[in-house]
């Protein structure tokens, strides 16, 4: 269920149980501990059936429809070797734990995105251009270190980190 329906859906119920307990009266034999304890009770459910994480055990790199690096379960395949001036456009896949990719086409788009970072922007960038797709870049020779990130509503739900070695 979206997020925006279950505040609707928890804003009725509390405002449903407020006007039943109102109307039952000091006779009703419901305190206001108890509802309080309603209360927080259905507020930890809504909560907890609101927040859509996405348990993502690792990802891959998709250039012209071939995949072009990918890491599983904290072991990357390999490093991933460039050569200096190479430019991918690139499709970042977010895998489940059997391997299989993860289907964000139910969502919101902007709720879920890839974003990457580079230890060293003088050897390797990515340039983000939509939620799941952007430019990896070869820069210099060198090592760097990547790390990907499956950000949910501003915040990573998963995250790896791989090397990158660019040579001429």
């Amino acid at each position: 269920m979206r997020t925006s329906s279950m505040k609707k859906l928890s804003l009725f119920c509390a405002l449903a149980l407020t006007t039943v307990l109102t109307a039952c009266g000091p006779q009703g034999g419901v305190s206001k501990e108890q509802v309080d304890a309603l209360m927080a009770a259905r507020h930890a459910q809504v909560s907890a059936a609101s927040e859509e994480h996405v348990e993502a055990s690792g990802f891959k790199f998709v250039s012209s429809g071939s995949d072009l690096y990918a890491y599983q379960d904290g072991q990357p395949v390999d490093t991933l070797y460039l050569t200096v001036d190479d430019e991918y456009s690139i499709e970042v896949l977010f895998l489940d734990d059997l391997g299989n990719v993860i289907d964000f086409s139910g969502h919101t788009p902007g709720e879920f995105n890839a974003a990457i970072n580079s230890s060293n922007a003088q050897v390797v960038t990515y340039s983000s251009s939509s939620d799941f797709t952007g430019d990896l870049s070869a820069e210099g020779v060198g090592t760097a270190s990547m790390t990907v990130y499956l950000v949910h509503e501003g915040h990573p739900d998963y995250s790896a980190t791989f090397n990158v070695e660019v040579t001429f």
